[in-house]
């Protein structure tokens, strides 16, 4: 009986949090409730699923427009972010063809090296309401390759009227565990471990990129999770050869089936070494 009293109060706040997030889910449209209950399940599950394990806060949020909203031109574009190389993130618009429509810089907010927010108003030329995707993400002075990007979908409607729902703070999609920021890798093979949300088909990709920026390996892996829109644990071993020791980084993808683009994408930066 104790044993169940103490697993109860333990459980109560995370209980409690998600009796308020459907709470929240309230007046909204079904899109928005859809898109919402897969943000919510971001921040909650992995509390209930793995006390051992709670993802770090997202290192690029975009906090408004969250997923599902409705916006016209200018769209405000506002969150917060990790510090970046010149406190510099660019900004992209797609069409469901994967086009841009738009892009632009903006800056974070804050001393260098610190995290801070971010915001603008992004210009769009359109004349059809359609679902567009916003993502906001930062390029390594290296080599110019993305090593962060978040994104939302959100419908663009030139006429109006808007409907915005504005994000909580919340925490990384995907989280890569091993190998750790500044590992060295020898040995010709790595095993990825890491803790994340897959959009389509529980897939996740895992690259290898040399000190060009180039892929040197790739590989799928699935997320092991119940159902689509529950984030979990994914492990894969990728080969790859290099020559001499160089600066390397592993990168981990979340593809949209319907643009071909990035969902998210995490990377941490290491030494590879034959």
């Amino acid at each position: 009986m104790k044993l169940n009293r103490t697993r109860n109060l333990l459980f109560m706040p995370i209980l409690l949090s998600l009796i308020v997030a459907v709470i929240g889910l309230a007046g909204l449209s079904i899109s928005q409730r859809a898109a919402r209950a897969q943000e919510e399940a971001t921040i909650y599950i992995p509390l209930a699923m793995n006390k051992a394990f709670i993802p770090p806060p997202e290192t690029i949020m975009i906090l408004t427009p969250g997923n599902g909203s409705t916006v016209t031109s200018p769209i405000h574009i506002s969150g917060e972010a990790d510090p970046t190389f010149e406190q510099t993130l660019v900004v992209h618009v797609l069409d469901a063809n994967g086009d841009v429509l738009a892009e632009e810089p903006t800056t974070i907010q804050a001393d260098l090296g610190e995290r801070g927010p971010y915001e603008l108003d992004l210009h769009l030329d359109l004349d059809t309401e359609e679902n567009i995707f916003i993502q906001v993400f930062d390029v390594s002075a290296r080599d110019d390759n993305i090593i962060h990007l978040s994104s939302v979908v959100v419908t663009f409607s030139p006429d109006g009227p808007e409907d915005i729902f504005v994000r909580e703070p919340y925490r990384e999609v995907i989280s890569i565990i091993q190998p750790q920021m500044g590992e060295v890798i020898s040995g010709g093979s790595l095993n990825v471990h890491g803790f994340g949300l897959a959009s389509f088909e529980q897939t996740l990709v895992v690259e290898v990129q040399d000190e060009e920026g180039d892929v040197i390996a790739q590989e799928p892996v699935i997320v092991d999770s119940p159902e689509w829109g529950i984030p979990g644990f994914f492990q894969v071993d990728i080969a790859y050869s290099v020559t001499y020791a160089q600066p390397g980084r592993i990168v981990v993808r979340d593809i949209s089936p319907a643009h071909g683009d990035n969902v998210h994408l995490t990377s941490v930066e290491v030494t590879l070494h034959p």
